[in-house]
C-alpha cells in the first residue's frame, strides 16, 4: 500500500506526520493564495501541529457521528477494526490478544499485515473487511494500538456509541477521545 505513513531513515522506519504533500512549497501556496481560507481540523493534536507549522486561520471542528439506538451486550469479545498495516499497531496487541482465554478476539479489515497475522496467531480471528455494526452490538472492548499519530479515530467514535470499552494508544489525537480510567 502506498498509502503508509511511514519513512525510511539511516537506523529504522518510523511515523512520518505528513500533513500536506508539497511540505513549505504547499505552505507558501496556501498563505499566498488562500490567505483568507480557514483549515478545518477535527482534532486539538492537528489543530496544534498547524500552528507550529505557521497556519493561523485554524478551526477546531470534531467529527461526529450518529449515535445509534442500540447498545452492546457486552460479551466477552475483543474487536480490532481498522486497516491490517503497521501503522495501525494491531502486530503490538497480537501476542497479548491472542493469548487471552476468556475472551474471543475478531479483526475487522484487509491489509498488508492480514496473512501474516492471520497465520501466526489462530486464536485470533481474521474476518476481512465487514460491517463493525453487529460486532459493536455483540463485543465489550475495542483496541486501537496505533503506533502513528491517529488524528480523530472513528473506530473509537463508533465504539464508544455503542458503550463499549476503548483501550486505545496514547499517541496523536487518541488522548483527546479517550480519558484514562474514565472512557477507557
Amino acid at each position: 500500500y502506498s498509502a503508509t505513513l511511514f519513512k525510511e531513515n539511516a537506523k529504522n522506519k518510523e511515523p512520518c506526520i505528513c500533513y500536506f504533500p508539497l511540505g513549505r512549497i504547499h505552505k507558501k501556496i496556501m498563505h499566498r493564495y488562500l490567505g483568507s481560507i480557514n483549515i478545518v481540523s477535527p482534532s486539538k493534536f492537528l489543530y496544534m501541529k498547524l500552528f507550529e507549522n505557521g497556519y493561523r486561520r485554524l478551526k477546531l471542528i470534531q467529527n461526529g457521528i450518529n449515535v445509534p439506538k442500540r447498545k452492546t451486550s457486552y460479551k466477552k469479545k475483543i474487536l480490532f477494526v481498522g486497516r491490517l498495516s503497521k501503522e495501525k499497531g494491531l502486530q503490538t496487541v497480537t501476542n497479548s490478544l491472542n493469548d487471552l482465554e476468556d475472551y474471543k478476539v475478531s479483526v475487522l479489515g484487509e491489509g498488508p499485515l492480514k496473512e501474516e497475522l492471520a497465520s501466526k496467531y489462530k486464536n485470533v480471528k481474521f474476518l476481512g473487511f465487514k460491517n463493525p455494526e453487529l460486532y459493536y452490538l455483540n463485543s465489550s472492548v475495542v483496541v486501537v494500538p496505533s503506533i502513528w499519530a491517529e488524528n480523530l479515530s472513528y473506530s473509537i467514535l463508533e465504539a464508544m456509541s455503542y458503550g463499549l470499552c476503548v483501550i486505545g494508544a496514547n499517541i496523536g489525537g487518541i488522548p483527546e477521545q479517550i480519558k484514562h480510567m474514565e472512557t477507557g
